[in-house]
């Protein structure tokens, strides 16, 4: 849960909460996707980005879902 959690809040409050998390949290693989999806953001990796919304369960690429209006703006943008 604490996965689906940070990505509702991958423009918000992200590092805030991560940095709350335990370290065995932290290393789960879920987690693990929610910081990669994080970095992918940040760094405008939008390869990276999409590729991790084919790799992820459904309910990490719905989640992610939101985030495809902006992601696209950003990228056509540049």
């Amino acid at each position: 849960f604490e996965c689906y959690r940070l990505l509702t809040q991958l423009s918000g409050q992200f590092v805030a909460i991560s940095m709350q998390l335990p370290p065995e949290v932290i290393s789960s693989t879920e987690v693990r996707f929610a910081i990669d999806a994080h970095h992918a953001l940040e760094d405008c990796n939008w390869y990276r980005f999409f590729h991790l919304v084919r790799t992820g369960t459904y309910l990490q690429a719905c989640l992610l879902h939101a985030r495809f209006r902006r992601v696209r703006l950003r990228a056509l943008n540049r």
